[in-house]
């Protein structure tokens, strides 16, 4: 791959070496969106990260998910470039919200969660991190919201490509990545359109051993994913805009699977022969009509939303049992229908001295949830099923909220108090059972920034959020996991996770590129909800787990993080990304009664990356860092059974990339993620699991017009 870098290289040198522009306009792209996001996040009164494009495409990653892991507090589950779940200071995916341009979408999934390698990175223009979100932004977060914020329409005309190859060690082949961006102002109109198309493939190795016995479990994967998001705005005049803004996402799987042990109910491995194959197609479509009216005082917001995602699954497998070989079959298909509509009103007046932005609004959401799955069982010699289960099961919820707010400025004083109601209507039907569910929330906030001076300033706030529990663990079914030789059951009475947040902190900046933040946080949280061992199933011999509302918990942590431009140290064109973030809990185990950490929240989370820049060479060099510590999912005693506790060891993951500007409006680049073959090591009892992820290299060309 290094050859074909090095001849293009030298190809596109001849071209334009000579004419070679005093500016480069990719560098002049990036410099500006790292310069907004810093303004935007200098000026928000809440305490927000706001990531630009360009630490989004500094290391070449394929989704959002990647990018999302070197944020403070944030731990990705899942290898590089299947970085799918977030869990924010160490709490589970159900306990944060992930939003596409300020909404949730209806590829919730089974956790309300969206998996993040679905989003490209090409689509992205900026992703924000909102710690403690005041309650008009909304209250269904317990930690923390992601934003993701897709490309919207361009003051002047953009043309933009990539072409790029990827390889990893695991997996011997090339794989095509291509992006095009095409947008442009004319009058009144403007529109903007991305395209993109990524595919690769992996071999995912796990070797297992208990001391006596080892083996292992191989998944080979081929994934395709497609993208496009597009923006056409009107503005009749300057008070006016109307705006259709779209969003698709195709993702496609083969996965191969092939094992030769497998892990024991009662502790340790046992010999198997195992194989399966899936197919899996993930479509997600968002549509969005705005219209805005911004007056000198007042503006007036109105958004109609509809999304649908449809999710199909079928596996085939085969496996050793004791009497004999099973084959079993599982059909999956699901399709969530998702429609939005928002007002919001926002009046700015003034009395006596204050400043005052008054902004009340109300919100409606419709969500119907249409779940298909049979699982077949039979030994291989037989005609017909042994045993047929049918996991499905319909949803509806329905959601009306209305929120208020005012935002005062006084001084070097902004203060916002806001408030949120929500009223939460729900029903589900399985094959046997229909129930429903209804609760209520009132959910204030309060939101404090105090301007030392014109470059620092301190932040707390307090506010009420809620998690209502996810789909596929309100409905009483089970879920069976082949695979995984596990069934989740589902418990209507699981009721909401509330948890009161409080956060205080610091920013200091340094002229447009520099700044260092501190913040800490406490939330006492009530109705946790967590994954708990209930039992062996007696058909299949399977682990049962179920998610149960467990005794009350509390959560905090510090983060320090840091952008700075070295220039003002003599070292011109370096600059240094960073944050650390300590994370501490304690909850009752609900088998042990014991107190204890949650599961898999690790102490230390450690990110940093030197970036360096030499216009006059035309190159550009980055290396960054990715340190998770120990991760514990603690022990605990299942009907009278000691559960051994699994620890995850900690894991540092090394990138780097290197650029080189053969024109004012072009560059080649070569990317490459783990470099150090980084692995993923995990303990349980006598039984020790090291999983293989291999380098991944990206070599490329990108254009700016």
């Amino acid at each position: 791959m290094k050859y074909l870098l090095v001849g293009i290289i030298l190809c596109l040198h001849s071209i334009s070496f000579a004419q070679l522009h005093q500016h480069i306009k990719e560098v002049l792209v990036e410099a500006d969106a790292e310069k907004d996001a810093i303004k935007q996040q200098k000026e928000a009164g809440e305490s927000k990260l706001v990531v630009g494009s360009k630490d989004l495409n500094n290391f070449g990653h394929h989704a959002a998910g990647d990018v999302l892991k070197r944020l403070p507090l944030v731990v990705m589950q899942g290898p590089p470039s299947f970085s799918r779940n977030i869990m924010l200071a160490g709490l589970d995916k159900q306990f944060q919200a992930i939003l596409i341009n300020g909404e949730r979408p209806a590829g919730g999934e089974d956790y309300r969660d969206l998996k993040l390698d679905r989003i490209p990175m090409d689509l992205i223009e900026t992703i924000e991190l909102v710690y403690n979100p005041p309650a008009t932004m909304g209250a269904d977060a317990t930690i923390g919201v992601v934003n993701v914020v897709l490309k919207d329409t361009p003051d002047k005309k953009v043309i933009a490509a990539d072409l790029s190859i990827d390889n990893t060690t695991t997996f011997a082949g090339i794989n095509p990545e291509f992006a095009l961006t095409l947008g442009n102002k004319w009058n009144k109109w403007s529109a903007l359109g991305t395209y993109s198309l990524n595919n690769f493939q992996r071999k995912n190795t796990i070797l297992l051993s208990d001391g006596e016995i080892s083996g292992t479990e191989n998944e080979t994967l081929d994934v395709w994913i497609q993208g496009f998001t597009g923006t056409l705005a009107y503005k009749p005049d300057s008070t006016q805009t109307f705006k259709y803004k779209t969003f698709f996402s195709r993702y496609t799987e083969e996965l191969d699977f092939l094992a030769g042990i497998k892990r024991r109910t009662q502790g340790g491995l046992n010999l198997t022969a195992d194989t399966a194959n899936d197919n899996k197609l993930r479509l997600l479509h968002i549509h969005t009509l705005s219209y805005t009216l911004k007056k000198t005082s007042l503006t007036w917001k109105n958004r109609i939303e509809m999304a649908q995602h449809f999710d199909s699954k079928d596996r085939w497998r085969w496996r050793s049992s004791g009497s004999g070989t099973e084959e079993i079959y599982e059909d999956e298909y699901q399709i969530n229908t998702d429609f939005i509509a928002n007002s919001e009103l926002n009046k700015k007046y003034q009395v006596l001295n204050t400043r005052n932005d008054l902004k009340a609004g109300i919100r409606f959401s419709a969500l119907n949830r249409n779940y298909d799955r049979i699982t077949y069982t039979k030994l291989i010699d037989h005609l017909f099923w042994d045993q047929i289960e049918d996991g499905s099961y319909t949803l509806n919820e329905y959601r009306y909220s209305g929120y208020l707010s005012n935002e005062i400025t006084l001084g070097n004083w902004w203060i916002l108090p806001a408030l949120r109601y929500d009223i939460d209507k729900g029903n589900y039907s399985t094959a046997s059972e229909q129930g429903s569910v209804s609760y209520q929330s009132l959910n204030p906030s309060l939101h404090i920034k105090y301007k030392v001076n014109s470059e620092l300033f301190l932040k707390t706030d307090l506010a009420r959020q809620i998690s209502r529990p996810p789909f596929n663990l309100l409905v009483p079914v089970d879920k069976i996991k082949n695979k995984k030789e596990l069934i989740e059951r589902g418990n209507p009475g699981l009721v909401p996770s509330t948890a009161w947040n409080f956060g205080a902190g610091a920013e200091k900046y340094f002229g447009e590129k520099s700044f260092v933040s501190v913040r800490g946080f406490y939330s006492n949280l009530r109705d946790v909800i967590e994954v708990r061992e209930i039992g062996i199933d007696e058909t299949y011999g399977y682990r049962i787990f179920q998610s149960v509302n467990i005794d009350s918990g509390k959560v905090w942590g510090a983060d320090i993080n840091t952008r700075f431009d070295l220039s003002v140290l003599s070292l011109k064109g370096f600059a240094f990304n960073g944050n650390i973030s300590w994370l501490g809990s304690q909850v009752r185990d609900p088998g042990t009664f014991k107190l204890r950490r949650l599961n898999e929240q690790p102490h230390w989370i450690i990110n940093a990356s030197v970036d360096y820049l030499n216009t006059r060479k035309k190159i550009q060099l980055s290396l960054g860092a990715n340190y998770v510590g120990e991760r514990i999912t603690a022990e605990t005693i299942s009907e009278g059974t000691p559960i051994e506790a699994l620890v995850q060891q900690p894991m540092l993951q090394i990138d780097a990339r290197i650029k080189y500007f053969f024109a004012s409006w072009g560059s080649v680049y070569l990317n490459a993620i783990n470099i150090f073959d980084s692995t993923i090591d995990t303990k349980q009892g006598i039984v020790s699991e090291l999983e293989l992820i291999g380098r991944n290299f990206v070599a490329g060309i990108s254009l700016h017009f």
